[in-house]
């Protein structure tokens, strides 16, 4: 044991907490990010980032005493690395918060929340409130806790404006409440800042997805510290000793500590401590430059100024280096074996040559360690046999002491009886610690407890079992890619001879690798899941597993064969096998595929009312969410895409409501993209943004998920206008339709990309994915998808002139049409093409007759944007035509799809519609020549464009709005825009009003006055 210097400085005679130093712009930077907050300008969360010891904590404590000193809150909470409990630096930061209010004031922090705040903050439970029915999936259960989390954070900030601090991100296990939050903090007074080691998040796979989202989505300001300068290491030593010090030691010290903040103080402590620098009367003074002993380590400079505590100092500290950061003082006297005054006097040295800090809250006195690495130094220092034997004893005392809150502990416990070879005790705590992070949502924390279990179980097969069900679970939560645990639980059910648990294990792996969440999507091994479920449960009686995988066969008949009859005829099976059980969830299950693949066989009333029914038996009596959610999803962006608004509008007044209250995040993508189409065809263009930003969330987060139905996305794209941004989704959809041998999404994803493709002119590259797409909807027999290629094809014909292929394709759709004579909204298309057929060989008057029927039928089944974007071929119908009355027929007709495409945020055909107008102006003043009627001339003088005096004209001699729509051909919405428009031009309230204005002028009689 090194002994110590003689000539030492008393411990302590440094400031323990030295001036800052530097840091002058990003300190700014987080002031002011206070300041907003503070003002009402919106929460925020700021990363600073930095090697171990540059001072990223030093500078957020520094924006803590800053928010402190205006008025604000500041609280703190740190993730330590090992033994960390789901949630611990939040738990930690908010605790002593939470403990000083009132059971009133406690109540209107956490309104219904009450019940998941008390899993985290114990003192939240009993408070009066009517806890909330329990969640019953973990997604679920999940999502209100986080939601929770926001809630109070939210209600503290209302009462001053907070900023919390959270040490030590890179050890977070449970990264998702930190994502959940961010995206929620806009409407809040929070500054939420986080530290982290920035080479250590590389090592977290769940935090580096996070991560990526927080940039993606620039939830996060990043601040990345540097090291000091040398100036700045002069600065510090002079405000630690002084101008002539700080000039003596700063190159020397620069260069051996290369500006690392911690590093540095510790040096300067140390060349205290062994007197190398001694307080003179005059100041601080060093005693002999050249002969100064620089340690050239961390590790080594800590590991000296330990030494300088004497012997029990030394054995003390370690002793609290394996007990962990947050370590109490009675665990630590236990595992020491010292009296109180000899730890007392440790301790008093420990805190005055800081090395330790005092965490002490109310009713516990807990220390922790000044910087991370003074731990790391001590720890590392240890013998492995010492080591587990100061673990087993570290788990021995705290069990002792953690009696009555064992669960709440399980981590800690897990962690030193693990580390200390105590199988047993190891197994015990790490199952309760697992089923406590499950609980809480902290998937990531539960998965390492499950993963220990499953080693730690031996023999015990049936624990074992468990525990690999569950780690399975969680991989389908966190969409992970691989199945690592499947193969294991397979061998172990059919060891124990569990056939039905394996078939359905095999039927869950099958759906991973079908959606994705296997890391990429293959049919083909699913249906090899499949198969091998089918063949467990061949000679087993009827039962739930043998319907679950029944249902799964025709999933993977109609969606990667599409073998229409096939799937139609195993569906049918698995319904009967479902009734026959009377297993109403189930019933539901194989009834929603059943009426998927009825209606892609264009059996499309047969196919609502099984989907309806359906939609009742897992609604009412399925005994687990995730089989209402699957049908949910089933009847939705599974659905054949058929135009038609009123299927849309049920589902999602019945469908989609249930599902958004299950919150069973594995369908979020393909539903963000899907609802963004809907949003973008119903015309509102802010709500379709909003769901392609949370598709974009949400595919960032799951990349390999549900791939070949981004086709929604990139439609959704396409519609608004962003053509780019169109073309890669809808083409990654393609690829991943063809490169999984799902051959019903390769064809879907084919249609919706072609269409792209003609819309924006690009007919070389459509001809030979609608091709392709085509030659397999015939040879399978898909006459929905068949039909949609039909006109596809025939559009592309029309385009590139090829006019007798053009009316060949035409008829052939024609045809299939009649016989899907439920589906109008693609009739729709079939009516456009027919149009267009006319117009090219220019028969007007039938090409105008397919138009009024197409807007017709979209206006009764369809959307508003496509029943818009119909006026634009009737338009240019109307003046190639230019009959007597078109060109006046045309203006109105441009005005009112002017006024949809605004509306819509259709940019494309708003640019397109204006063009038009633009032509029929110029051929109405041709005709008209250029001379101007007074009247027209005295309406214009005021600002009214032409549509406006047209409707002004006919409302000043009393015309009903109706009767002006009439008069000229626009809808009587489009008349009350224009007459709103007017009348607000001109500074007036009502058509009386009008009237009398005009009748004024001249530019009507008095007799013709509205009375």
């Amino acid at each position: 044991m090194t002994r110590v210097p003689e000539r030492a400085v008393p411990l302590g005679l440094l400031p323990v907490r030295t001036a800052f130093v530097g840091r002058a712009r990003e300190l700014a930077f987080l002031k002011q990010q206070y300041d907003e907050i503070a003002d009402g300008h919106g929460g925020r969360l700021v990363l600073i980032g930095g090697e171990p010891g540059v001072g990223k904590t030093r500078l957020a404590l520094e924006a803590g005493h800053y928010a402190r000193e205006n008025g604000g809150r500041f609280l703190e909470g740190t993730h330590l690395r090992d033994g960390t409990a789901p949630y611990g630096a939040w738990v930690d930061a908010l605790r002593k918060e939470l403990g000083g209010h009132g059971k009133t004031d406690l109540a209107a922090l956490t309104e219904a929340y009450g019940t998941e705040l008390a899993r985290l903050w114990p003192q939240t439970e009993s408070i009066g409130a009517q806890p909330a029915a329990e969640p019953t999936i973990p997604e679920d259960q999940r999502r209100r806790l986080f939601d929770a989390v926001v809630l109070l954070l939210e209600r503290l900030a209302r009462r001053q404006p907070l900023l919390l601090l959270l040490n030590d991100l890179q050890w977070d296990p449970s990264p998702a409440l930190l994502s959940h939050v961010a995206r929620r903090l806009a409407e809040t007074r929070v500054l939420l800042v986080g530290t982290y080691r920035e080479g250590e998040i590389r090592e977290h796979a769940a935090l580096r997805r996070e991560w990526a989202e927080l940039n993606r989505a620039r939830l996060a300001a990043q601040v990345r510290l540097r090291p000091f300068d040398e100036a700045e290491v002069k600065q510090l030593i002079a405000n630690l000793l002084g101008v002539e010090p700080a000039e003596q030691l700063r190159t020397p010290l620069y260069r051996q500590t290369r500006g690392n903040a911690f590093f540095l103080e510790e040096v300067v402590h140390s060349l205290v401590e062994v007197g190398a620098v001694q307080p003179q009367a005059t100041g601080w003074k060093v005693l002999d430059p050249t002969r100064l002993v620089i340690p050239d380590s961390i590790r080594l400079v800590v590991e000296e100024r330990v030494v300088r505590l004497g012997e029990l100092g030394q054995e003390v500290l370690t002793q609290a280096a394996v007990l962990g950061q947050g370590l109490r003082f009675d665990a630590l006297q236990r595992l020491s074996g010292r009296s109180e005054d000899e730890l007392l006097a440790v301790l008093a040295q420990a805190l005055g040559a800081r090395l330790l800090i005092d965490r002490s809250v109310s009713g516990e006195e807990r220390y922790g360690f000044a910087e991370d690495q003074v731990q790391e130094v001590l720890y590392d220092g240890l013998a492995a046999p010492w080591r587990r034997r100061l673990h087993l004893r570290a788990g021995q005392v705290l069990e002792t002491l953690y009696t009555s809150k064992v669960e709440e502990h399980a981590d800690e416990l897990a962690h030193h009886f693990g580390l200390g070879n105590e199988r047993d005790k190891a197994l015990q705590y790490a199952q309760l610690a697992a089923e406590r992070a499950f609980r809480l949502g902290s998937w990531e924390r539960a998965a390492q407890h499950f993963e220990a279990v499953v080693t730690l179980a031996g023999p015990d097969e049936s624990r074992r079992l468990t525990a690999l069900e569950r780690l399975i679970e969680i991989d389908t939560l966190l969409a992970r890619p691989g199945l690592r645990f499947v193969d294991e639980a397979l061998a172990l059910y059919a060891k124990l001879g569990e056939r039905r648990r394996a078939a359905r294990l095999h039927r869950a792996a099958s759906i991973r690798w079908s959606s994705g969440a296997a890391g990429r999507v293959d049919w083909q091994r699913s249906q090899a899941h499949l198969e091998a479920a089918a063949a467990l449960l061949e000679l087993e009686p009827e039962s739930p597993e043998k319907a679950y995988v029944s249902s799964g066969l025709t999933s993977n008949l109609l969606f990667s064969r599409l073998d229409l009859d096939a799937a139609v005829a195993q569906g049918r099976a698995a319904v009967a096998c479902a009734e026959q059980l009377g297993d109403r969830g189930q019933t539901g299950y194989a009834g929603g595929f059943l009426s998927v693949a009825l209606a892609w066989r264009g059996e499309i009333d047969e196919a609502k009312q099984v989907a309806r029914r359906a939609w009742e038996e897992v609604r009412s009596g399925a005994d687990h969410p995730y089989l209402t959610a699957a049908v949910a999803f089933l009847l939705g962006p599974v659905w054949p895409w058929l135009q038609d608004r009123s299927w849309v509008e049920w589902w999602l007044e019945s469908c989609w409501q249930q599902l958004d209250r299950l919150h069973v995040e594995r369908y979020n993508r393909p539903i963000a993209g899907f609802l963004a189409l809907i949003a973008a065809l119903r015309g509102e263009p802010d709500e379709a943004a909003r769901w392609l930003r949370r598709c974009d969330e949400e595919a960032s987060r799951h990349p390999t998920l549900w791939p070949y139905l981004d086709c929604f996305r990139g439609a959704a794209l396409g519609l608004l206008g962003r053509s780019a941004e169109a073309d890669h989704h809808l083409g990654a959809s393609l690829a991943a339709g063809r490169g999984s041998y799902g051959r019903l999404f390769e064809v879907e994803g084919a249609i919706h990309y072609g269409r792209h493709l003609l819309r924006i002119g690009q007919t070389s590259p459509a001809a030979g994915i609608i091709e392709d797409a085509r030659a397999i909807a015939r040879a399978q027999e898909s006459p929905v998808q068949e039909l949609q290629l039909l006109v596809l094809r025939c559009s592309h014909a029309l385009a590139v002139g090829q006019f007798g292929q053009a009316a060949q394709r035409l008829q052939q759709a024609q045809a299939l049409s009649t016989r899907l004579g439920s589906a109008p909204g693609l009739r729709t298309c079939v009516l456009e093409c027919e149009a267009k057929r006319h117009a090219a060989v220019q028969n007007w008057t039938e090409a105008e007759r397919a138009l009024e029927e197409a807007w017709l039928t979209e206006r009764r089944h369809g959307f508003r944007l496509t029943e818009a974007r119909l006026l634009l071929p009737w338009i240019e119908t109307l003046l190639a035509r230019n009959a007597a009355g078109d060109r006046e027929r045309t203006l109105a007709l441009c005005d009112e799809a002017i006024s949809h495409f605004e509306t819509c945020g259709a940019a494309d055909e708003l640019e397109r519609a204006r063009s038009q107008r633009e032509r029929a102006l110029a051929g109405r003043a041709a005709t008209r020549g250029r001379r101007e009627p007074p009247q027209s001339a005295a309406w214009r003088s005021v600002g009214l464009t032409e549509r406006e005096q047209d409707v002004a004209e006919l409302v000043v001699r009393g015309f009903t709005n109706r009767q002006v729509a009439e008069r000229l051909v626009i809808t009587e919405g489009t008349v009350r825009t224009h007459v709103d428009h007017v009348l607000g031009k001109l500074g007036l309230s009502s058509r009386t009003q009008l009237a009398a204005w005009a009748a004024e002028r001249g530019l009507i009689g008095p007799q013709q006055a509205i009375n």
